[in-house]
Formats: structure tokens, C-alpha cells, sequence
């Protein structure tokens, strides 16, 4: 909230500094306090099938692509059939929802991941020849998700909980982080390391 709040008064500053009226910004100066993020959690994969087989209709579908994907809430929200090469098996990610519609990707890259097995057969089963693959908007989403979690009794700590939960199963199974990081769009492994470290250790330490 600190952070929030010192925002525009920074930029106000950062135009003082171009009018030539101050020469350096105080905001840059000032203390702010050191926030303690908070452990995140991630589903077993047996309460990812269970939730699977809660969901319905849209809800369902968005579920299976974050469990089997990784893509963030946005991606997903922006994906079209038409970005879905099913000859391929293959995902083409160029394009995020965001706040005043849709933009580029977070990264502001564009990334092909693979369409594993699993999600290609239920995709197909509920094909359709264009539009969005996910008709639901982010409030839908997590109003949604809210009414899942606390039908089956589960936790819920955002949409984000999905991508969090396939980067902990794929790393948990030994797959090779690289790949991980392939799929959920990082440009090195920074982050993968700073969340996923012990999992990643694993993979090294039995050589996979």
C-alpha cells in the first residue's frame, strides 16, 4: 500500500526533475517497509482431480488449461481456438486480458508451449470452431473459483494457485526445469529457483 501511495508522487517528482525545477526525486530516498511474502501454497494432485471433477462448463475448461499449462489467469482469459494447433499439439501464447482489455503477455513475449495428451483430448471433446476458449471474465473467475473451493472444502488464495500447483507437480516429478520454465514464460530460471528450489534440487541430485 506504501508503494501504492508513493507512485504518483514519485512521478510528480520525475516531472519536477524534467522541468529542471528539483534535481533528484526524494521518493527514491525514502524508507519503505520490507514486506514478508507470504509461503504459497499449492494443491496435491488429488485435490487438482477433485476439483476437475467439481468444476462445470467454462469453469471446468479454464481449470484444465491453468492445471495443465501453467499460462497465468490473463492468458488464459485471451486465449482463442484459433491459438490451439491441435496437428501441432501445440499452444501459441501472444496476448493477456488486462485491466482495459486485451494487451500483450506479461513478459510482452510470445511463447509456444506443448499441449500435452490429457488437456488435448478434454480441449477436443469440447471444441469449438472459433471465439474465446473460456467464456468468463476475472470477477466471474474468482467468484467461481470461491464457490469450488468452498464446496469441496478447500483453500483458496487466488487464480494463481493453478499455475503454482502445475509448476510443483511437473518439478515434483522430475521433470527438466527448463521445460518448466518453457511453459510457464520466465526468461531464465530466477524465479523458478527462488520458489521452486528444492524441487529443482531433486531433479539435480537424480540427475533428471
Amino acid at each position: 500500500s506504501v508503494k501504492l501511495y508513493l507512485a504518483p508522487v514519485s512521478l510528480m517528482f520525475n516531472e519536477a526533475i524534467r522541468l529542471d525545477f528539483i534535481q533528484k526525486n526524494p521518493v527514491t530516498f525514502a524508507i519503505k517497509p520490507t514486506v514478508k511474502n507470504k509461503p504459497r501454497k499449492a494443491y496435491t494432485i488429488t485435490q487438482m482431480w477433485q476439483l476437475l471433477e467439481a468444476a462445470e462448463n467454462n469453469l471446468k475448461t479454464y481449470l484444465y488449461i491453468a492445471f495443465f499449462t501453467g499460462m497465468r489467469a490473463g492468458e488464459i482469459l485471451a486465449l482463442e481456438w484459433s491459438d490451439i494447433d491441435f496437428k501441432r499439439q501445440e499452444i501459441n501464447i501472444s496476448k493477456s486480458v488486462n485491466r482495459v482489455g486485451i494487451g500483450a503477455t506479461k513478459s510482452g513475449k510470445n511463447r509456444t508451449i506443448p499441449l500435452l495428451n490429457i488437456l488435448s483430448q478434454y480441449l477436443q471433446e469440447n471444441r469449438k470452431d472459433r471465439g474465446a476458449v473460456v467464456n468468463l471474465g476475472y470477477d466471474a473467475i474468482r467468484a467461481y473459483l470461491v464457490k469450488l473451493c468452498n464446496k469441496v472444502g478447500f483453500f483458496y488464495e487466488g487464480t494463481h494457485n493453478m499455475r503454482h500447483t502445475f509448476a510443483s507437480l511437473m518439478l515434483q516429478a522430475k521433470e527438466n526445469p527448463m521445460l518448466v520454465v518453457q511453459f510457464l514464460g520466465h526468461s531464465d530460471m530466477t524465479m523458478l529457483n527462488k520458489v521452486y528450489a528444492h524441487y529443482i534440487q531433486e531433479c539435480i541430485v537424480t540427475g533428471k
